[in-house]
């Protein structure tokens, strides 16, 4: 559930941080960090104390937020950003006319903060974060870029956001390589948890935008891989064979990509524009602008293809397990039939046993008649023992016990 500004400024004036911390169920720290990103003043030192004393203090007024700023707050990460002004055109500007789109903000403070990495592009311990692979030498051109985009596309008004957490959004892998191969490429560059998504004709569009990567010669000196002109400058590179110690590398080359894909499950839309030389994409975003919105229609065509595709699926599925069931169902009942045939022979067969077993003790019975009584009784103790240990010898008590095909 997102918080609006107007209501987390008020909360935070009405009772103390901690209260107001403890009901979002956030710590103190993070929720200061909300308020300074939503630009929403907070009570000054000493500022309870006076009101609990009956002084009436000073209440700072809540700034009006720019275009472009985040005016919202949800636990989700989604947020929402000022809008252009009514009486403005839904037009493309040029650069020069951009604001500093609210996720870009963010972003650069996230960049500021990262791990330590054995590959060049930059890894933000923060996770909730723009989709943006960068390099630190190129950091400050794929914020630019990031911005220019983000920024374009909000005049057009089309709102750029991270995703929801919904189970069902894609986020398309990225080759950074400027040249793919058709070789396995095993890549370490550090992603998002959450797609950049931007919604052009309520169709969800992924946005990433990375630094592609050149093969480059190069050598190793002082712990890291330098390109090879670096590499035979140094003094300790001229003492050594530089042969010997030369290799080829995927390296940041400061030229981006704008990647753009369909979010939707089993939809494999994606359109790529890339920068044949460093700054292309800081003189315009028109014509990629322009394409992108004329996508949607394509867009959707695939989706609802991938939906049938999808629907046809379950029905062969739901159809195979059907037959499954079916097939299960027959088995079962020609077991139990089965079962309940062999059981009752099995019943028949120890019948005629018991009968041959019943005239035995019937005889050993009448032969103890002529026996002296204290003979009997011993032969009747050992005869009751026998009748106990073949047990039962009724018919229609085992036939009470067997179980007929329908009642397995």
């Amino acid at each position: 559930m997102s918080v609006s500004r107007e209501k987390l400024y008020e909360q935070i004036w009405s009772e103390p941080i901690r209260k107001v911390s403890e009901n979002y169920g956030v710590s103190d720290s993070y929720l200061v960090r909300i308020l300074k990103k939503l630009n929403i003043p907070r009570p000054p030192k000493g500022y309870w104390a006076m009101k609990a004393v009956g002084i009436e203090a000073e209440k700072s007024k809540l700034p009006a937020p720019n275009p472009g700023d985040p005016i919202t707050w949800s636990r989700d990460g989604e947020t929402e950003y000022a809008p252009e002004s009514a009486a403005q055109p839904k037009t493309y500007k040029t650069r020069s006319k951009l604001l500093t789109h609210g996720l870009i903000k963010e972003a650069r403070e996230h960049f500021s903060n990262v791990r330590e990495s054995h590959g060049e592009y930059l890894k933000p311990y923060k996770k909730l974060c723009i989709d943006l692979i960068v390099s630190k030498e190129g950091l400050e051109r794929g914020l630019e870029v990031s911005n220019n985009l983000y920024c374009a596309l909000h005049q057009l008004g089309h709102r750029v956001q991270i995703a929801p957490d919904h189970r069902d959004t894609h986020m398309l892998d990225v080759d950074e390589r400027e040249n793919p191969k058709s070789t396995n490429h095993y890549s370490n560059i550090w992603r998002p948890y959450r797609p950049t998504i931007t919604k052009i004709d309520d169709v969800s569009i992924g946005l990433t935008i990375y630094e592609m990567s050149e093969e480059v010669e190069v050598g190793y000196l002082n712990g890291k891989y330098v390109p090879i002109k670096e590499y035979l400058k140094s003094s300790l590179a001229k003492i050594r064979s530089p042969f010997s110690w030369t290799t080829t590398k995927e390296i940041p080359s400061g030229r981006f990509c704008i990647q753009v894909y369909s979010t939707y499950l089993g939809n494999k839309w994606v359109k790529q524009w890339r920068e044949t030389k460093k700054g292309e994409f800081s003189k315009t975003m028109k014509p990629i602008l322009e394409e992108l919105c004329n996508s949607t229609n394509e867009i959707k065509n695939l989706i609802t293809r991938a939906k049938d595709e999808a629907a046809e699926r379950k029905r062969l599925w739901d159809e195979q397990r059907e037959r499954d069931r079916i097939a299960s169902e027959e088995r079962r009942i020609a077991k139990n039939l089965k079962d309940s045939s062999d059981e009752l022979n099995q019943i028949i067969e120890s019948w005629g046993k018991l009968k041959h077993i019943e005239e035995f003790f019937k005889e050993v019975e009448l032969r103890t008649n002529k026996l002296a009584d204290d003979e009997r009784m011993v032969v009747l103790a050992r005869l009751n023992k026998a009748r106990a240990l073949i047990g039962p010898l009724d018919a229609f008590e085992h036939l009470q016990k067997w179980k007929s095909p329908e009642e397995r």
